[in-house]
């Protein structure tokens, strides 16, 4: 069992249940986040990347100025692993960040037919349907699991109830 920590491969993007909180894995294995890293989500990443997690600590200090280099008020464009990643706050980024992006998250709804270049879209759709995304970055593909399609379909798990057909 020891052994097989060399073979794990943790992910590279972290999207929480409600979408509202992005975590990039970064070089050296720290994450940066996408605003400020609070609550229990939050401490368990950080403390599952090895960071420490105490109030006013370095980490968190480092994670907010690796994230703040790259924003403005519109969302964030991050490079990863040779892809970007585009991070939408406002539906007025769209255009151009689905244009540059491999993968886009959004806080506002994406239709595929408005940003067919990215190779995948999380947007707050997705996370209200299939619950937290991690994302595995490579340079031939970009790798999506969910929640909802790891732990299946359970009695006690919400979700979205279908349309019922307009007459």
């Amino acid at each position: 069992g020891v052994a097989a920590i060399a073979w794990v491969e943790t992910p590279d993007v972290l999207v929480s249940h409600t979408g509202k909180m992005v975590a990039i894995k970064q070089p050296d294995g720290s994450l940066a986040f996408s605003g400020t890293p609070r609550g229990f989500v939050a401490e368990n990443w950080m403390r599952r990347a090895g960071m420490r997690v105490s109030p006013g600590n370095e980490n968190v200090a480092r994670a907010l100025r690796i994230a703040a280099d790259r924003c403005d008020p519109l969302g964030c464009v991050v490079r990863s692993k040779g892809r970007v990643i585009a991070l939408v706050h406002d539906v007025a980024a769209l255009p151009d960040d689905c244009a540059l992006a491999s993968l886009v998250i959004s806080r506002v709804p994406v239709r595929r037919r408005f940003c067919p270049q990215p190779q995948k879209i999380i947007d707050r759709f997705s996370v209200w349907r299939d619950g937290p995304h991690v994302v595995w970055l490579s340079e031939n593909a970009v790798r999506v699991e969910t929640a909802a399609s790891r732990g299946g379909k359970r009695p006690w798990s919400r979700y979205p109830r279908p349309r019922r057909n307009r007459q």
